[in-house]
Order: C-alpha cells, then structure tokens, then sequence
C-alpha cells in the first residue's frame, strides 16, 4: 500500500468519526425533544410515541455507526503508529507522527521539536522514504 494511500484512510476514517459523533449528537437531541423524562418514565411531549421510538433508534443506530467508526479509526492509528516505530530515527517518525496523526503544520513541527524548518522539511522526505520502503517490504 503506498504511504499516501495509508493516510489518506487514517484523514477519512477520522472524518467518518467525526461526523458519527456530530450524528449523534444531534440523534440525542432529537430524542431529548421527542420525550420528557417525568418520574422515571417517559412521556410523548407530542404523545407521539412513534416519534419516540424513531428517535431512540435513530440514536441507538448513530450510537453504533459511532462506535464502528472509533474502532476504524484505532485500528488504522494503532497500524500507523507501529508502522512508524519500525523507523529508524525516532525523531523522524516523531515528524511523520505530528504530521499525519496529530495534523500539525511543519512550521509548528519545527517548533515544538527545536529543529530548522529546512530540517524538517529534509526529515519528512527521509522518513516518507523510510515508510515506503518499510510498505513495500511488508507487502512483499
């Protein structure tokens, strides 16, 4: 699997969580409109209860697309960042790290690891290389 390829599936599967948890999110609140909760039982506002029980398993439906996505998601971090301890110098899987999982721009790279930008830029390129070859072997 080529490294862009690798994450650009981390950069989606993070989405896909993402907007899992913005769904429900928004499913509780559809819940939380549909029913008042009085004396431990819950009660129609609109004594719909179809209303109701739609939204509990709309809830309960984005509840599970939420947990599916968060398993993606580690999955696919916990092999990244195996893969990256496979690198040879740490700092440069530490570039890779920021970079890709943590999303951070190089400038701040550079700035949190006390290093040039020139540097940094010189170490992506090594530790993307690095990765590739690391890929390619895994693949063979």
């Amino acid at each position: 699997m080529p490294v862009d390829t690798l994450f650009e599936k981390l950069r989606f599967a993070e989405r896909r969580l993402t907007a899992a948890e913005e769904r429900v999110s928004f499913c509780r609140a559809a819940a939380a409109k549909a029913s008042a909760v009085l004396g431990g039982e819950c009660v129609s506002r609109s004594r719909d209860v179809t209303a109701n029980e739609n939204a509990v398993i709309r809830l309960m439906e984005a509840e599970q697309e939420y947990a599916e996505a968060e398993q993606q998601y580690s999955d696919l971090r916990s092999q990244v960042c195996s893969l990256l301890q496979r690198i040879d110098d740490p700092m440069n899987a530490d570039i890779l790290k920021l970079r890709y999982v943590e999303h951070k721009r190089m400038p701040a790279i550079a700035k949190e690891l006390h290093l040039s930008r020139s540097s940094i830029y010189s170490r992506h390129e090594i530790a993307l290389s690095e990765l590739k070859g690391i890929l390619q072997t895994q693949s063979a």
